[in-house]
């Protein structure tokens, strides 16, 4: 029987309520978070008039067009700034001289040949602004189609079908330009046919800082002197894979921006007159090097546009007068100056580029129409004479009138506000009306793309008091922003409350003649080891705290180091944080065993204790082995292959040992009566439930042939519950250990260390009855508290509700791509690290209800224990009452689950409310968002954790039956 009777009605309960969470908050995000729909229509030579000589709806002025796409490239990594000292320069900074170089027309050989001569052409380095979420897969479609990623984009960063919407790549092709691809072999998921030649590599490898940089290299010479070849994408990934696992501010990123810089400088002297040079990074990143977010480092990327022919092409450009380009150490305006050669007025570039815009300017460029979805205006600047860069507007204008009001007919449920499409109307009449359009002093573009900007409108009493409080910080940005403090308040106050019920209201109490009298109060005892374990469990609290992320709001936040590679800390550091961590390992793999050892649990020879008294310790070892493979600082590609066997083991382990707990659960050993004086026991101070007082009444009808007694020695039967449950979060949590890192092990044990101090502070409190039905009911302080829990240990371990903060870097632990596998496993990884405290507590859930019965039968002294009470039996006592344990752990379970979906339900009326909100999508959406899927991995491991306490508790039953501790059959 798999589950016990009444277990699979909770079990099929928390499911249905999970479909009926996921359900529910799927029609709300639909109708809420913006939704952009793919329109299949294709633009053609014929949209706007007859095709113009060499070219479509222009004529081109480049044949040949390279593209470096960067992975990665800040602005500030591009641009140079000359009042930093070379002692000083961060590594990120001034490695890159060539923009400037080239801008300021300096020999770029001068040094090594002493022949001056200058750069010819002209160009320009600006900001290239990314719109959110800055993943690479969301920036790639964005930069070909011209078209705006929505929040729910970033679901697909780890896998995405091919582009169907009309886009750059595709209007190239059908032009007839070859192109030629080079690099991230992302591109031949969004275009498997639309290459002329590829040089593609894997890209998932984030330890791998040069192959696909050192495949590019082989072929890109021979690329560019080719003939043959119009197009050239080559996409570095050095510098994002760096970032990734270093931080930008590390000797490896140097290394990989010198290299860059290289490989620009030999492109621009390497392409003639008739090719042009965009240099460009699809985002940018954080100062521990992630992206995803809005943050200003990660949107602000950098785009450089060159070319020896540009003022010949253009007859208006020249060589940027002398200057340095300066910017300080955070994001500045570019000041170079380009000069009109037909005037002697300076024109100057512009300083800030959308990255929406690359794909009209590049087409019209080209000669070839813009595709038919792309929202970008054109950087009319660089297409020279005055008549030129009206026409390419005007083009632009007409292009994305037809795309907007196809739109706006076509999807009726996404209609543009109609003040808006009146000003929208009105900015394409003045555009058109070119007698009245001044192109160099008006602000028309600048209204034409702020009227693309996405709108605002589419897109216990005392202690449920308290948490109901929490709830209401929903709707407040203040709140949202501090809520790691707030969430840390709340649950010492709860903590405070529990501790003073138990020293101020605690009364122990019996069962005297159909009545409950009140004995004496608590004792010093247990009042001592109460208060103690309030202080410890606060101190737990408060340390933890210290491990939080900070978001970029938390203006007075003292970040934490401790989420980065070990790899990136100073070395003076290094050996004290690795036995730190390795400490913490051996704490999390030890005390568990000693418990399970002390209660018994570990004897004998069933399948689920061999397989966890051997995978436990190894797993351990392979985590450490693990975090120092980590941390060697330049590892070759033996050291980088070797490293993904030790992660890839322990997940085998842990789904073993998981398998076998749950098909074999029971951690008990009977021993035989004529073994009795032959076994040895290892632990002499272990605890030896054997139940004489209770069940030798029991025994004594039964009689075996000789007629002597059977009254059987049994371990671990006072945890049998438990037992399994421990093991199940033993293995979790040495698997949340691999994914966090050596650093982020002290916060998982003071939050572990929390948990235990509650449940014995729960247990306390249960023990002032000792009727089993009183001890095993739901007291709200429990679920309460243990959902505050999940919520402070989602930020004590190094995660906020921002997209900057995804620790994308657990994709990649013991996952490489090599072609033959999906993205499934490193989704999950990430998913895992982070919401590990979400799934741990939903895991830890039945232990809450079980730990006044364990922890009376381990530590009987404490609540005056007394021959009438049923809790010296410990859990077993369960085996006669089945009955109680399923409803109780069902009230925890829904009780709990109930917590968290009411946090995300006043998550979803404070965004509906809010809507309007300046900040609703910088803070409130991407806080209902990480809420959301935080529910839904609590139901799925809460129904984890329901299913092996039920499995349990039958293969108990079942096993008493065999010994004949029940005459009856389990319901």
């Amino acid at each position: 029987m798999l589950l016990v009777g009444g277990g699979w009605k909770a079990v099929l309960l928390l499911a249905s309520a999970m479909a009926g969470f996921v359900a529910g908050l799927l029609v709300f995000i639909q109708g809420f978070l913006l939704t952009r729909h793919a329109l299949t229509d294709a633009s053609a030579c014929s949209d706007f008039g007859d095709a113009v000589e060499d070219g479509c709806w222009m004529p081109k002025k480049f044949n040949k067009t390279v593209l470096l796409l960067i992975d990665g490239l800040r602005y500030d990594f591009a641009a140079y700034d000359d009042s930093v000292g070379a002692v000083s320069t961060p590594p990120f900074l001034n490695k890159m001289p060539i923009f400037r170089e080239i801008l300021e027309g300096i020999n770029s050989k001068k040094k090594n040949k002493g022949k001056p001569s200058s750069w010819r052409g002209g160009g320009f380095l600006a900001k290239f602004i990314a719109d959110a979420p800055t993943t690479t897969m969301q920036r790639l479609k964005g930069l070909i189609t011209g078209g705006l990623p929505t929040f729910i984009d970033l679901a697909q960063n780890f896998d995405s079908a091919s582009i169907d919407e009309d886009n750059l790549v595709q209007q190239l092709e059908l032009q007839g330009r070859r192109i030629t691809v080079l690099g991230d072999d992302t591109w031949q998921s969004l275009f498997p046919t639309r290459f002329a030649r590829n040089f593609l590599f894997p890209s998932f490898n984030v330890r791998d800082l040069d192959s696909v940089d050192s495949g590019i290299l082989q072929h890109l010479d021979a690329q560019l002197a080719d003939p043959q070849c119009d197009v050239i994408i080559a996409h570095f990934l050095g510098v994002d894979h760096a970032g990734h696992r270093y931080g930008p501010d590390h000797p490896s990123m140097a290394k990989k921006l010198q290299q860059m810089n290289d490989v620009v400088r030999r492109v621009s002297e390497a392409i003639s007159d008739d090719t042009l040079l965009l240099v460009f990074g699809d985002h940018g990143m954080t100062s521990t090097g992630d992206h995803g977010g809005d943050s200003a480092n990660e949107v602000t990327s950098a785009i450089f546009v060159y070319s020896p022919g540009l003022v010949q092409s253009s007859s208006a450009l020249a060589r940027a007068s002398a200057g340095s380009i300066g910017v300080s150490s955070n994001i500045t305006d570019n000041g170079s100056v380009l000069r009109d050669a037909a005037s002697s007025s300076p024109w100057v570039p512009p300083v800030v580029v959308q990255q929406v815009s690359l794909v009209p300017t590049v087409s019209l460029l080209l000669g070839t129409p813009i595709p038919y979805s792309s929202v970008g205006s054109v950087v009319h600047q660089i297409f020279g004479p005055l008549a030129d860069q009206v026409t390419a507007l005007s083009l632009n204008v007409q292009q994305v009138h037809r795309y907007l009001a196809h739109y706006n007919r076509e999807f009726s449920s996404n209609r543009f506000p109609v003040k808006m499409w009146e000003r929208l109307l009105k900015v394409k009449q003045e555009i058109e009306d070119l007698e009245s359009f001044d192109l160099v002093n008006s602000d028309h573009l600048e209204k034409y793309k702020a009227s693309l900007e996405p709108s605002e409108a589419h897109q216990n009493q005392t202690k449920i008091r308290l948490f109901l409080l929490v709830c209401c910080g929903s709707f407040s940005n203040s709140f949202v922003v501090h809520e790691d403090a707030v969430i840390t308040y709340a649950l010492v106050s709860l903590l405070v409350i529990s501790t003073l019920r138990i020293l101020l209201v605690h009364k122990t109490k019996k069962f005297e003649g159909g009545k409950v009298v009140n004995l004496n109060s608590i004792s010093t005892l247990l009042a001592t080891v109460v208060l103690g374990v309030f202080l410890v469990s606060s101190a737990a609290l408060r340390w933890s705290s210290s491990y939080r992320r900070c978001r970029e709001e938390q203006l007075d936040c003292a970040p934490s180091t401790a989420y980065l590679p070990l790899s990136s800390v100073h070395s003076s550091l290094q050996n004290k944080r690795f036995f730190s961590g390795v400490f913490v390992l051996i704490v999390a793999v030890c005390v568990p065993r000693q418990w399970l050892s002390y209660c018994g649990n570990l004897n004998g020879m069933r399948a689920a204790i061999f397989v966890y008294r051997n995978t436990s310790m190894i797993c351990g070892v392979l985590v450490a082995a693990y975090w120092a493979l980590e941390a060697v600082p330049k590892p070759s590609a033996l050291i980088l292959y070797y490293t993904n066997f030790p992660p890839r083991i322990v997940y085998i382990l842990a789904l073993l040992t998981l398998s076998v707990v749950f098909i074999k659960p029971l951690h008990i050993f009977q021993l035989e009566k004529n073994k009795r004086q032959h076994y040895y026991q290892s632990n002499s101070n272990a605890l030896i439930p054997e139940l004489f007082n209770d069940l030798k009444a029991e025994f004594a009808k039964t009689k075996s042939s000789d007629g002597e007694s059977e009254t059987p020695v049994v371990y671990g039967l006072a945890t049998a519950l438990s037992a399994p449950v421990v093991v199940m979060v033993a293995m979790a949590v040495t698997v949340v250990l691999l994914l966090l890192g050596d650093g982020m092990g002290p916060p998982l044990l003071l939050l572990l260390l929390t948990v235990v101090g509650f449940c014995f502070l729960h247990a306390a409190t249960c023990w002032q009855n000792p009727i089993l039905d009183s001890v095993m009911r739901l007291r709200w302080a429990g679920p309460v508290t243990w959902c505050v829990l999940s919520l402070h240990g989602f930020y004590c371990l190094g995660h906020q509700t921002t997209f900057p903060t995804l620790p994308w870097s657990a994709a990649f632990v013991g996952h490489v791509e090599d072609g033959t596998g999906g993205m499934l496993v490193p989704a999950l990884l990430v998913l895992v690290h982070t919401y590990s405290s979400h799934v741990l507590l939903a895991l830890l859930l039945p232990l809450l209800p079980l730990a006044p019965l364990s922890l009376g039968a381990v530590l009987p002294r404490l609540r005056k224990k007394r021959s009438s009470d049923e809790l010296q039996r410990g859990e077993c006592v369960l085996v006669d009452r089945p009955e109680v344990y399923v409803a109780s752990v069902t009230a925890f379970a829904v009780s709990y689950v109930a917590l968290h979906a009411a946090k995300v339900l006043f998550t979803c009326v404070s965004c509906l409310f809010l809507r309007r909100h300046l900040m609703m999508w910088k803070i409130f959406a991407p806080h209902l968002m990480f809420e959301s899927l935080g529910l839904l991995v609590t139901v799925a491991s809460v129904i984890v954790g329901l299913c092996l306490a039920f499995r349990t508790l039958a293969a108990l039953e079942l096993w008493a039956i065999r010994i004949s501790f029940l005459s009856k059959k389990p319901l």
